[in-house]
């Protein structure tokens, strides 16, 4: 069993990346670093962890260096994320495309790199997996929305002081079904801004759900509180 935190990022192997490719970000499940991607298809798969209330943490670039020897050649390679989940499972994952993948899994030993991460998973008893670039884009609705919604959790400290937190997720309590616009008329004494801040939180945290992936989020989209057993 690893333990708790066993994984700082090591973006060494990514120097070669363009500068204008990466992004800087800051994520409440991460605190002791910012995060650094250096794709947009590693961004699509960050916001796909960010956006899962299971996931308690996660390292991009996990400082573990795979070595495998390929024929005469030595390889090295690297998973592209670390993954705890709130269950205590953990997981590693790649992201590659899907031309790559396919042709790997005909042709095992085309893809040397992601032939030495399999075994490392397989001799280690790890749960691994590859998401494709394939497989990311086709949730743009929902990735946009999340693209739009993680802004507004940068910074929670005085949302929470005001307990707008507890407020608005009480208040969608109290209905079935409930649209950004009413929960804004109903604080109407607070921000706006700061009154979807909760809101959004309060999704992170998966306290309330919406359907995000089949349209944009808008002030009109609809949010239910979650009944955690």
């Amino acid at each position: 069993m690893l333990c708790e935190h066993p994984y700082k990022p090591n973006y060494h192997h990514r120097e070669s990346y363009s500068k204008g490719h990466q992004y800087e970000l800051i994520s409440p499940k991460v605190t002791d670093h910012p995060i650094h991607l250096f794709t947009s298809i590693e961004f699509s798969h960050y916001l796909l962890i960010e956006s899962d209330p299971k996931v308690e943490t996660f390292c991009e670039q996990p400082d573990l260096e795979i070595i495998s020897t390929h024929g005469a050649r030595r390889v090295r390679t690297n998973f592209d994320m670390w993954v705890k989940w709130k269950d205590g499972r953990e997981e590693f994952r790649r992201v590659e495309s899907h031309d790559d993948l396919e042709e790997f899994k005909n042709t095992p030993d085309s893809n040397p790199h992601l032939q030495a991460l399999e075994t490392w998973a397989t001799n280690n008893h790890a749960e691994y997996t590859i998401y494709t670039n394939e497989m990311l884009l086709a949730m743009p609705v929902f990735l946009e929305n999340w693209s739009n919604i993680m802004p507004y959790l940068h910074d929670v400290s005085w949302m929470m002081e005001q307990g707008l937190d507890k407020k608005t997720l009480l208040f969608a309590k109290s209905h079935k079904e409930v649209a950004i616009n009413n929960i804004l008329d109903n604080f109407s004494d607070f921000e706006s801004s700061e009154i979807i801040r909760s809101i959004f939180w309060n999704l992170y945290l998966g306290n309330l759900e919406a359907d995000l992936k089949h349209s944009k989020m808008s002030h009109e989209t609809i949010f239910k509180a979650v009944c955690h057993a």
